[in-house]
């Protein structure tokens, strides 16, 4: 491995500056979206798997990104060709609409259930990250197999998830987070730059760069009721009586809801800060997402994927292999090393459930792909289930 640049070089003004273009192609219109889109014909006669593979792949192959897999788009239940209630069990890589932002309760009134997407929402035409650079986007799904719910991707493990705390309950920021998870311990100073980053995904509710007021805004919001307390963005939204604070906290609210806070295990911090530092990276990912879960860089996805390996043995008829175990240890793990008999003789492999898109701080312009070059991480293929 080759030895990690010293911290002084990495905060030149000529790294800045090469991270702000990163940032600013990022965000710039993309050319991929076809100005004379055409017909996407459905066949009502094929598998609703088959449709919805279809539809993705003109998707991705028309956006030449890997967002929509981000995007809550698909149903998970609808009328058959018979009229009938059908259940659909979607694969990890398509988003169930259940994960829409914002749903209807049984009074047709429109709440929020889940956090805004990272990647934006699909009416935006531009990307808010740029995790993976430059890098080609790789993406094959299995069409020729109507049952199989296989997609294969790009790209390289950057972290594993190591310390992970509670999930901010209808978007409110628990106390926990801001002073073991993000060590702020001082509430006349302003919060670390990693943790307010972090509470705000380092973008402010328009996708563009925070202003240079937001940590004056949490240190005020503090200092009302101080840092046990955390943050009841509710309260601080609709009763401030000050834009500013109102301005940042919906945009805390958006960010944090359901999500949990994690620090990775410092995979690429040692090479980040050259080996003087051993905690990992602040960032938020999916309530779902437990400690050991991957943190992927997959190239054609504006922003870093949670991974869970999987160990399974393929099927001899072709159909969906059988799961023996998960890696992890999480509670309900089973063992990894556990072999059903009847396919003993069969050599497993290895997939990985999609949990979530995540924000990694340090980690959503292009940062992952310098770190990549300089470490000699090699790429490899994910099929995903």
């Amino acid at each position: 491995m080759k030895e990690g640049p010293n911290l002084e070089r990495i905060e030149t003004n000529e790294r800045r500056a090469a991270l702000q273009e990163l940032r600013r192609q990022n965000t710039t219109l993309q050319t991929g979206w076809s100005r004379d889109p055409k017909k996407f014909p459905v066949d009502y006669t094929l598998p609703v798997l088959q449709v919805f593979k279809d539809f993705l792949d003109r998707a991705i192959k028309n956006s030449q990104s890997l967002d929509i897999l981000c995007r809550p788009w698909a149903p998970s239940s609808g009328l058959n060709a018979e009229g009938e209630e059908e259940k659909i069990d979607l694969p990890s890589w398509m988003a169930s609409l259940s994960r829409k932002p914002f749903q209807e309760t049984k009074e047709r009134n429109m709440v929020r259930f889940n956090p805004d997407p990272l990647v934006g929402a699909a009416l935006f035409r531009h990307r808010i990250y740029g995790a993976s650079g430059g890098e080609e986007l790789y993406c094959d799904i299995d069409l020729k197999n109507p049952n199989s719910k296989r997609i294969t991707v790009k790209g390289f493990v950057l972290d594993t998830i190591g310390e992970i705390w509670d999930s901010a309950a209808f978007g409110n920021v628990p106390a926990i987070w801001l002073t073991e998870g993000g060590g702020w311990t001082d509430v006349e100073e302003v919060p670390p730059g990693e943790l307010w980053r972090t509470l705000v995904a380092d973008r402010n509710g328009h996708g563009s760069e925070p202003d240079r007021w937001y940590p004056l805004v949490f240190k005020s919001a503090a200092k009302d009721r101080g840092l046990s307390y955390g943050f009841e963005t509710y309260r601080l939204i609709y009763e401030s009586g000050n834009s500013a604070v109102s301005e940042v906290f919906k945009r805390v609210q958006a960010v944090v809801w359901n999500r949990r806070l994690i620090r990775t295990q410092g995979q690429y911090m040692k090479w980040w800060t050259n080996g003087k530092h051993e905690s990992g990276a602040l960032g938020l990912v999916p309530r779902e997402a437990r400690k050991d879960d991957l943190i992927c860089i997959i190239f054609g996805c504006s922003v870093p994927l949670v991974l869970r390996k999987i160990v399974a043995t393929p099927s001899r008829n072709g159909s969906n292999p059988t799961i023996h175990g998960r890696i992890g240890k999480g509670p309900e793990e089973t063992n990894s090393n556990t072999v059903n008999s009847t396919t003993a003789n069969t050599a497993p492999e290895e997939l990985y459930t999609l949990i979530g898109e995540c924000y990694i701080d340090h980690m959503m312009d292009g940062e992952a792909i310098f770190y990549k070059n300089e470490s000699d991480v090699e790429s490899q293929k994910f099929v995903l289930e």
